[in-house]
């Protein structure tokens, strides 16, 4: 039997620590994210500012999982009928299929823009390291400018 976790944020992450101390022995638990460390997301705004911190807010998976086959992918389908996630290879080698007899979807959630006029052309989501990169190259850019901060959630 295999359970396949897709997604390896916050709800993945949680999901498969648990499969790991409660599937019995010969049941294959198999995570799946495009990184291979879990990114500790409410501590990604201080990379805007300290981008020496990134290794401190991302976690190996490796080191977090013991009992899971990690690999590295981006989801692009999910056949949940047939049993079986499309997968893209980060190194490139061409999609794939990963068969599970049960699979958690983890995937995360895309930014909300709220239909706001000029938001999603023009701003930067902060869910990834290289969106805390962005901000910062353009608030070095744009010194004494002036900034727009859209939203009052963890990001916001």
């Amino acid at each position: 039997m295999r359970v396949a976790v897709l997604g390896a944020g916050y709800a993945g992450l949680t999901v498969a620590r648990r499969l790991e101390r409660r599937l019995p022995d010969g049941v294959e638990l198999v995570v799946v994210d495009e990184s291979d460390r879990h990114l500790v997301q409410h501590e990604l705004h201080r990379l805007v500012r300290y981008p020496e911190l990134t290794e401190a807010i991302t976690l190996p998976l490796s080191e977090v999982l013991s009992g899971a086959t990690v690999r590295q992918a981006r989801v692009t389908d999910v056949d949940p009928e047939a049993g079986v996630a499309t997968l893209d290879p980060v190194d490139g080698d061409g999609p794939e299929t990963l068969r599970y007899d049960a699979a958690a979807v983890c995937l995360g959630a895309e930014t909300a823009f709220y239909g706001l006029s000029g938001v999603e052309e023009h701003a930067t989501p902060l869910k990834r390291v290289p969106h805390a990169e962005a901000i910062r190259a353009d608030a070095l850019a744009a010194a004494g400018g002036s900034a727009v901060v859209g939203g009052a959630g963890l990001s916001g």
